[in-house]
């Protein structure tokens, strides 16, 4: 489950609805690293240690 649900990010809400659903359960309920919202909030939040760990499953999706 994307960490992103959460917080409340607007522009994920528009993922979040009835009308695109199935998204929803693919990407953030489900692959959520490929999502390019969460992409964006590693690169602007997480420190070179966190992003080192994850650069394999980024890479992957890029």
């Amino acid at each position: 489950m994307c960490p992103l649900i959460d917080n409340g990010d607007k522009r994920c809400s528009q993922n979040l609805c009835l009308k695109h659903l199935e998204l929803a359960f693919a990407i953030c309920a489900g692959d959520y690293y490929a999502c390019p919202i969460y992409r964006e909030y590693v690169k602007r939040n997480f420190n070179t240690a966190e992003k080192r760990e994850l650069q394999p499953v980024l890479s992957r999706m890029a």
